[in-house]
């Protein structure tokens, strides 16, 4: 036995004393050593690469058999799957980055949207668009509470309860953002095919939605499929009304805050 193991030693977190790797009290790992980059590498290197448990077989169970995957995590075999709060959120985190860095947000506010307008968007319509997209994450996030709860009104009868399909939701919502994340090298080879595929991303989400409760919940699939719908429209109201009440709380700061702003958005409204 290391000499770690069997030297008593106190926690660092909560005091308790204890000999071994991990504090019996609060479950805090011995860490004997400082912090280091080459750590902090290996440590990355280790959850991207582990192929045995962890984000890419909870990716690859979500796709192939993800009603497996939920029984499993719902009924406690966690240790080889990937949290699904942290998926969902290291999902949205790379999508955001992603879009920044590549421009994506730029072309559909900007080349593509006057393609489809046949003008460019006015200074205040960017400005509230570009607010949604640098907040879209967030709001997402944020609305899965009510998606959550829009799942177990709609699948009371399937025994989950609510904290177990904010897991559920979690985890959908998070496969639909990585599903994103695939199509995002077409917009190399050709932007309006991305964009294109990019404003289908509802239909898409419906769809892997209604695949995950056909595979979760056994009974009738007609049933399932149009509970899956109700889901998605409760969902889709809730998250239009946050949507605009954003804009409109952001219209009516600038409108206050700046004349300028002002008298654009005036003759834009006029122009309408």
């Amino acid at each position: 036995m290391s000499q770690e193991l069997a030297t008593t030693q106190s926690c660092k977190n909560c005091t308790t004393e204890y000999a071994g790797v991990f504090c019996p009290a609060c479950g805090q790992k011995l860490i004997t050593e400082r912090f280091t980059i080459k750590e902090g590498i290996s440590n990355v290197m280790g959850v991207v690469f582990n192929f045995d448990r962890g984000l890419w077989p909870t990716i690859y169970g979500l796709l192939v058999c993800p009603g497996e995957v939920l029984r499993e995590y719902t009924s406690g075999i966690t240790v080889k799957y990937f949290h699904p709060f942290r998926f969902l959120f290291l999902m949205l985190t790379i999508s955001v980055l992603l879009m920044a860095a590549l421009g994506i947000n730029d072309y559909l506010q900007g080349e593509y949207a006057t393609k489809i307008s046949g003008h460019p968007l006015s200074d205040p319509v960017k400005e509230m668009m570009t607010i949604i997209n640098s907040y879209n994450h967030l709001m997402i996030a944020s609305s899965m509470p009510v998606l959550a709860l829009a799942s177990w009104l709609f699948f009371k009868s399937k025994d989950y309860n609510y904290a177990e399909h904010l897991i559920i939701v979690s985890y959908a919502f998070g496969v639909t953002v990585f599903l994103g994340l695939l199509i995002m090298p077409i917009y190399f080879i050709n932007k309006e095919a991305y964009a294109w595929l990019s404003s289908s991303s509802l239909l898409i989400t419906i769809i892997y939605f209604t695949y995950v409760y056909l595979s979760l919940f056994k009974g009738g699939r007609v049933a399932v499929f149009f509970k899956s719908l109700g889901v998605y429209l409760l969902y889709a109201v809730f998250f239009g009304i946050l949507s605009f009440s954003i804009v409109a709380a952001y219209i009516a700061y600038k409108t206050s805050t700046d004349p300028e702003f002002k008298e654009k958005f005036r003759n834009e409204k006029k122009a309408e």
